[in-house]
Formats: C-alpha cells, sequence, structure tokens
C-alpha cells in the first residue's frame, strides 16, 4: 500500500472537525487541529499535502491562517 497523502482539518468545532475525520479516513492521513496557531504548528512540523481551513474562527481567522501559511517556505 502507497503512502496517503497528508490532510489536516482545522477547525474551531468539534462536531465539524468529527465529521470531517470520519467522511475522509481510509483514504487520507489525518491530523486535526481546533484554532489557528494549532494549524500553524502542525502544518510546519507535518508538512500536509492539504488543508481544510475554517474561515471563521476565533482569535484568528482563515484568511489570517492562510497569509500566515504562504510566507513560511515549509508551508508554501
Amino acid at each position: 500500500m502507497g503512502l496517503q497523502t497528508k490532510a489536516l482539518i482545522t477547525d474551531d468545532d468539534k462536531f465539524i472537525r468529527g465529521m470531517l475525520t470520519r467522511f475522509l479516513k481510509g483514504d487520507y492521513d489525518i491530523r486535526t487541529a481546533q484554532s489557528g496557531v494549532e494549524c500553524l504548528g502542525e502544518a510546519q512540523q507535518w508538512q500536509p499535502d492539504i488543508i481544510l481551513l475554517d474561515v471563521e474562527m476565533p482569535k484568528q481567522n482563515g484568511y489570517e491562517v492562510c497569509e500566515q501559511l504562504k510566507t513560511t517556505e515549509e508551508t508554501q
């Protein structure tokens, strides 16, 4: 069996994270984050192939997280 595509699910809503995880497991190697800060750390360390990112999150919205991801070489 080949390597699975790595997907990072980021959402402050536990239900949404769980739903997406159940829907995608088996096809993707999945990790989750519940905040923008957690997403940035996980993305730098794990380097996922795709990030599913909620737009409306407290403190740092999805757009701000996306901009920060683009400024770091490991996560561009």
